[in-house]
């Protein structure tokens, strides 16, 4: 069998019986992120990319299976840490500097997004967008924007804290800047540079 092949069958054994926040099975987000691949290897992690989190499987079943040892690392590098905070898990991605990798995780995220406005998951389309917009500007062009990264910019790293706190763990805007060490203006001349009035 194939790669893509042994994949979609433990894809499927993984998923099954599992639905999203939204109640369609989850074996459907899988294929969706699947589909978006531009190559084997993006779809082989796409309908891989919940599994070993969101259910009994282990990056070691997955060798065993037949997948093969670089998938497995692609897996492992897009399955998020249980003790991890979102914003170091997506810092992760980027810095694996693994264009696969950072495809899969800008398709998941997409797919995502259109989830969350369906379902009206706000928390989680603010957490998400958040993603989307760290990651997309390296997406199909490695060396475009690593200073987003934060390696050469990082009071950048500041403000998308920042957001992170804001947005998602609902500190209040103060709290939230205060943490990062920045100013709730410095914040907002950052996200809203056309604003006249802050």
């Amino acid at each position: 069998m194939s790669q893509v092949e042994i994949a979609l069958q433990i894809a499927l054994d993984a998923h099954k019986g599992q639905y999203d926040l939204n109640g369609a099975p989850a074996i459907v987000h899988a294929l969706a992120v699947a589909v978006q691949g531009n190559n084997e290897r993006e779809i082989v992690a796409g309908l891989l990319h919940d599994v070993v989190r969101d259910s009994d499987w282990t990056f070691d079943d997955l060798l065993e299976a037949g997948i093969e040892p670089r998938q497995v690392d692609a897996v492992r590098v897009l399955t998020r840490r249980i003790d991890e905070q979102y914003v170091d898990y997506i810092r992760r991605i980027a810095w694996a500097h693994d264009p696969v990798v950072i495809n899969v995780k800008c398709n998941d995220l997409d797919h995502n997004l259109r989830r969350d406005r369906k379902g009206d998951h706000l928390r989680l389309l603010a957490q998400h967008n958040a993603a989307r917009r760290m990651l997309h500007p390296i997406n199909g062009d490695e060396d475009a924007a690593w200073d987003l990264l934060f390696d050469d910019d990082p009071d950048e790293a500041k403000f998308w804290q920042a957001k992170f706190d804001f947005q998602v763990k609902e500190m209040s805007i103060e709290q939230a800047t205060a943490d990062a060490g920045i100013t709730v203006e410095q914040y907002m001349r950052f996200f809203h540079p056309d604003r006249t009035e802050y």
